[in-house]
């Protein structure tokens, strides 16, 4: 579709038919939603696990890189050093 094709199908729509007493009260129905007290959809208390997983996500993969750093300096060893002794590295595990 080019753009002399397009601007014919917009200018032969037609904008939907609003019922006149539907105008008028939706100004209404508005503010009597805003000083209803509903409930909020999703209560407040949910909104603590999302930080809580995101602490626990990030607390794994500090653990995890540390372990994986450790096992790593045990068996390659330093990197200026010869001897992973001679630097102080002991591995216990």
């Amino acid at each position: 579709m080019n753009n002399p094709e397009l601007d014919k199908v917009l200018k032969r729509a037609r904008l939907p038919e609003i019922a006149e007493a539907s105008v008028e009260l939706f100004p209404r129905r508005i503010v009597a939603r805003l000083h209803r007290n509903d409930p909020p959809d999703q209560p407040a208390r949910f909104a603590f696990w999302r930080p809580a997983w995101g602490f626990g996500l990030a607390m794994c993969l500090l653990i995890a890189f540390a372990i994986g750093h450790h096992f790593g300096v045990c068996r390659v060893g330093h990197p200026f050093a010869v001897n992973h002794k001679a630097v102080g590295v002991y591995c216990f595990f």
